[in-house]
């Protein structure tokens, strides 16, 4: 008796498997972006299949018949513009990003206030920068930055 999982030996050791992946993408000068992906594989696997342990009549003499096939199909599609973007895989997803420019400049403006403001007392100071910073996870704070 085996005491850890199950052990099978093929019976009939024929297989058939498949598997492919074919994609297109492309960068257009106006911005905008496409990628398109498909995947698939499919094997038939092994046609009998032989488990020692269920060697009873009841449970067709340890044999199992086309229980090894698999099969999957994957299909992923993105569309960009500028700070928009529009993915499928499996269901759709819209992701919205802010621009870069934009997110360095707000970055930039609140160091160079942290940097004139560090003598300012220390309760003035903390009250402006919690503003700030509420300021930017409400605007910045999108899924996808």
């Amino acid at each position: 008796m085996i005491s850890r999982g199950h052990r099978s030996l093929p019976l009939r050791a024929v297989r058939t498997s498949y598997q492919g992946r074919i994609s297109y993408g492309e960068r257009f000068d106006n911005g905008f972006e496409m990628l398109i992906s498909a995947s698939g594989y499919d094997s038939d696997g092994n046609g009998q299949l032989y488990y020692a342990e269920f060697d009873d009549p009841a449970s067709n003499n340890g044999i199992a018949e086309n229980a090894d096939d698999a099969t999957n199909r994957n299909l992923f599609a993105k569309l960009s513009y500028d700070d928009f973007t529009l993915s499928v895989k499996g269901y759709p997803v819209i992701k919205k990003k802010t621009a870069r420019k934009r997110l360095n400049r707000y970055l930039k403006m609140t160091w160079n206030w942290c940097k004139e403001n560090r003598h300012d007392p220390l309760r003035d100071q903390y009250q402006i920068l919690c503003a700030k910073l509420r300021g930017y996870y409400q605007y910045f704070g999108v899924r996808s930055n």
